[in-house]
């Protein structure tokens, strides 16, 4: 990051001299060791090292941005970022980069052996979940078992943030992601299961056992079909209850589409907006979640908040943009899609605070119901109405507390605001941490599925 930074002042200096108002640089540098696998083979590795910085500039109320992936002439990117701005639409709320941005928060996002893994112990990591992975389904004989396709990778990233105004910031956090998809055959019979993990740590004991899980479940899921359509009890894992959670409703905290009318929660903070058995938290500081971080993308501190406590709205989530345009303190929530993207306010960890139950316990309990292990297309939910639709690709038929069939190719649909208020049977305390998502299993009523 050190020729970022000096890259950083010239083009502060040059920029403000060109007749630019002010200016922003954000820049990231990714170091990442990556293997793949496919059909139970380790493919070479590779180290790959990228920079991506993004420059904005206001020349005025108007607001302009280049990119570049090298430290390049500072007058060039400066004449190309005056062009974007004068080319670019007045923007009537625009009241400049942050200038207090608050102080350090302390988070733990950094692991060394994570971020400085050898490509041996990589090679090795990724052997000994793969065979975590395989080993339930080789206990019990089947004819095939193998990963079809795979991927880790290692390493660390470098957050760097500056501004006219003042801001500078520098931050450097580790990840690890893993990705395999098991493929077993026994007869005639196909199933497959993927595990899915990503943190800021390598934890070897919860690999393991995260890997063994997934192979026990795959077992499951040989000759799953169609369900009928109609109303059933859903009982949402904790990785798909994540996922719905970010794509139907996560949104709808953001100020930007709260002010821009994209949010069914617009004026009703202090209102009840989902069942009192549900409290959701911003949370960037949990060591292990892949959102946590010091600050936002804008250089603003981040800290841990209520957003909704026992159903009742109580935070909106802010970027310094919307905090500015809703007379409000800053969240420390920008965060951008690109470097070069004006940050939207969003979640860095989503909890959802626990309940009681679990998994088990609330399977033993339905009558009539699926439980949810997988799902495709949960990006297709609408977060401006709460419109939900998701894919199950792996999913087991309940009746009277007891397994009875897998099933596959079944649509789950519903709004979420009802399912979370008068649908909502309990939320577990069997909390897992989904990439950026902290959640336990969540039990629902009367959830549409439209199957055969």
């Amino acid at each position: 990051m050190r020729d970022i930074v000096e890259l950083s002042e010239r083009l502060v200096k040059s920029s403000l001299s060109r007749g630019l108002s002010e200016v922003e640089i954000y820049a990231v540098r990714t170091l990442m060791k990556v293997l793949t696998v496919a059909n139970d083979r380790i493919f070479e590795g590779a180290v790959r090292e990228d920079y991506n910085i993004g420059i904005r500039g206001a020349l005025g109320k108007k607001v302009g941005s280049v990119s570049t992936n090298t430290p390049a002439e500072v007058e060039k990117l400066v004449d190309r970022l005056y062009v974007s701005a004068r080319s670019s639409p007045e923007d009537p709320y625009w009241s400049g980069f942050p200038t207090d941005v608050g102080g350090i928060n302390p988070v733990a996002c950094y692991d060394e052996r994570t971020a400085n893994i050898s490509e041996e112990e990589l090679v090795s990591l990724l052997s000994h979940a793969a065979g975590k992975l395989k080993e339930p389904a080789l206990a019990r004989g089947v004819d095939r078992a193998i990963i079809a396709e795979g991927i880790v990778a290692s390493g660390e990233m470098e957050v760097f943030v500056a501004n006219s105004s003042g801001v500078n910031r520098v931050a450097k956090c580790s990840g690890v992601m893993m990705w395999l998809t098991l493929s077993l055959k026994k007869g005639d019979a196909y199933s497959d299961k993927t595990l899915s993990y990503m943190r800021r740590r390598i934890d070897l004991r919860e690999i393991e056992a995260v890997s063994f899980r997934e192979g026990e479940r795959a077992l499951m899921f040989f000759n799953s079909s169609p369900v009928g359509s109609g109303k059933y009890d859903v009982i949402l894992t904790p990785s798909v209850a994540g996922q719905i959670l970010m794509s139907a409703l996560a949104p709808a905290f953001s100020a930007l589409n709260i002010l821009e009318g994209r949010s069914p929660l617009r004026d009703r903070i202090g209102d009840k907006v989902l069942n009192e058995k549900i409290s959701l938290a911003d949370d960037p500081s949990i060591e292990v979640a892949i959102g946590s971080r010091p600050f936002d993308d804008e250089g603003v501190a981040t800290r841990t908040k209520n957003v909704v406590e026992k159903g009742v709205f109580k935070t909106v989530l802010h970027s310094y943009y919307t905090s500015r345009r809703m007379g409000s303190e800053p969240t420390g929530n920008g965060l951008r899609q690109r470097p070069t993207s004006q940050p939207t306010p969003s979640f860095t960890n989503l909890v959802v605070r626990p309940g009681k139950g679990s998994l088990e316990s609330f399977i033993e309990e339905v009558r009539r119901g699926l439980v949810i292990y997988e799902v495709i297309g949960s990006w297709m939910s609408d977060p401006t109405t709460g419109q939900i639709k998701a894919t199950v690709t792996h999913g087991i038929l309940v009746e009277n507390g007891k397994p009875v069939k897998p099933v596959k190719g079944v649509v789950m649909g519903g709004n979420i605001y009802r399912l979370l208020s008068e649908n909502l049977q309990e939320v577990g305390d069997d909390v897992e941490v989904v990439n950026h998502v902290v959640t336990p299993s969540i039990w629902i009523s009367n959830v549409d599925i439209a199957g055969h």
